[in-house]
């Protein structure tokens, strides 16, 4: 991958149970785009007639059929001219001791997801930037973690798909045409009952290919997050996906198939999410055994304690001790927002299909925040930063203001914040719901999250799903929440507590 990629090529592996359904949409949908005939015609036809109105280029574009497919068999990449012999090449997993990361897998699948064994696997991979901002050896760490949560996956369940694609260096690209592919076509054969032309052309297809019995994405799901991003799904963005009301759309195929409850678009929805998703870093083979083959049960004790002290809280207080000149004292009104946990336990609840490993938080979108918050550990933007010098962020109210910090990383906020804003504008441009669109905006200075770590087995590190989740530390993202009313198109988390021995206080009538 890293070789196609240097000679400019979009490349995307897939690795997949033989006959798999991931593997048979793909080919289904390759025969339409090259199909000019019938149901084929007359949907990709309204597509890219929606598609020239806003000035896009054709759809076909931005799913097109690759130029080369490769497969693999006893050792050997083979198809379209190309023999690639890899024979030699089995030794770059041996000599890691993978008993640690088979425990946290199987304890993640069992325990946290319960996956069960009729249910289909997936899980995406970055693959490793030509020049990573992050350790190229987290990268490979990430595939060694795959290579074993893939044969986890596989004794555990039924279909297992293992995903690695190019991750964008701006969120408002194209994602990869072949995740596209399948995360545009998942969509539709959710919204086939939508009364528009392009869904009842959609509906003529699918029924002529016989989609319904293999376009069903997986139901569980796990992703490896490097730096950058997946990317826009255009056709979400252009034509978007109704929600059965038609009071608004969904701009992302694959948040549709997530349905997280705290997407605005979610309340007025009214189906089911079709899969439950968690994630992690590029995280080193030894953090990942360590940190999440953790007993879950002891987690779930510890977050409900306290859960259960700020549920109902006025207001948590927090302070700490100066570092450089500078002091966390805030004050977090709870205002009766829901308090969520991070125990490890990812279901098919709309509240809990979403997680991240390592597991162990509490948190809340707060109703607004006053003070001043210090981190000092990590924060995440594009990528995370761990932090030599502290990062000052002012609090008032429902905006913030980063007043000091690093000037490298001052500069990299204002790049990306730049950057988000942009998305909301292409939004704008693309036609998406007026009130989603001015939602965002309202929300683009807002604190999204106030967050207490609570697993004991995580310790100072630069990757902020470990960093986040060390046991007494606090951590608030900038931007979007997890609250309905509250989204905006960026989540950065930074975390406080290394050198302040911080005290938390809930406050109660």
């Amino acid at each position: 991958m890293e070789a196609m990629r240097k000679a400019g090529a979009e490349c995307c592996m897939i690795v997949s149970s033989e006959g798999s359904k991931v593997v048979r949409t793909l080919g289904v949908v390759w025969k339409i785009l090259d199909d000019e005939s019938g149901a084929s015609k007359r949907f990709l036809s309204m597509v890219n007639d929606a598609f020239a109105k806003k000035g896009e280029k054709p759809f076909v574009k931005f799913v097109s059929k690759p130029d080369v497919i490769l497969q693999h068999r006893d050792g050997e990449f083979y198809g379209s001219g190309e023999n690639v012999d890899v024979r030699d090449a089995d030794g770059w997993i041996e000599g890691v001791d993978k008993g640690a990361i088979e425990e946290a897998c199987r304890s993640m699948l069992e325990g946290g997801f319960n996956m069960r064994a009729d249910e289909d696997f997936a899980q995406l991979i970055p693959s490793p930037p030509i020049k990573p901002k992050l350790p190229k050896k987290g990268y490979l760490a990430s595939y060694v973690e795959a290579a074993v949560l893939q044969g986890v996956a596989r004794s555990i369940g039924n279909e297992v798909t293992s995903i690695s694609l190019n991750f964008k260096p701006d969120p408002n690209l194209p994602t990869d045409p072949h995740f596209e592919s399948l995360i545009v076509f998942w969509a539709l054969e959710h919204e086939k009952k939508i009364g528009e032309p392009i869904f009842e052309a959609y509906s003529d297809l699918s029924s002529e290919r016989g989609l319904s019995e293999i376009c069903v994405p997986p139901r569980v799901w796990f992703g490896f997050i490097g730096e950058g991003y997946l990317g826009k799904d255009v056709f979400g963005e252009v034509v978007g996906y109704p929600t059965p009301n038609g009071k608004t759309r969904w701009e992302s195929g694959f948040k549709l198939i997530r349905k997280h409850e705290w997407y605005p678009q979610f309340k007025e929805d009214g189906r089911e999410p079709l899969l439950r998703f968690a994630i992690t870093e590029t995280v080193s083979v030894e953090t990942f055994g360590r940190t999440i083959n953790v007993d879950y049960g002891l987690l779930r004790e510890r977050c409900v304690k306290i859960r259960d002290a700020v549920e109902g809280a006025e207001e948590v207080v927090v302070e700490g001790k100066e570092v450089d000149g500078a002091r966390t004292r805030m004050s977090v009104e709870v205002g009766g927002r829901r308090v969520r946990v991070d125990d490890g336990v990812v279901n098919m609840r709309p509240e809990a299909n979403f997680g991240n490993f390592p597991a162990g938080e509490v948190f809340i979108t707060p109703e607004a925040v006053h003070g001043v918050f210090v981190a000092d550990e990590v924060i995440v933007i594009d990528k995370s930063y761990l932090l030599k010098r502290p990062l000052i962020v002012e609090l008032r109210g429902n905006e913030y203001e980063v007043v000091d910090g690093p000037k490298k990383l001052l500069d990299v906020i204002r790049r990306e914040r730049e950057k988000v804003w942009k998305r909301i504008e292409t939004w704008e441009a693309m036609g998406v719901p007026k009130d989603l669109v001015e939602l965002n905006k309202k929300n683009f200075m807002n604190i999204g999250e106030f967050a207490v770590g609570l697993n004991p087995n995580a310790r100072v590190s630069r990757y902020l799903i470990e960093a986040e989740k060390i046991d007494r530390t606090v951590h608030m993202a900038l931007g979007s929440g997890y609250d309905s009313d509250r989204p905006t198109t960026y989540h950065w988390d930074s975390v406080a507590g290394w050198n302040q021995k911080l005290s938390v206080t809930a406050i109660k009538e």
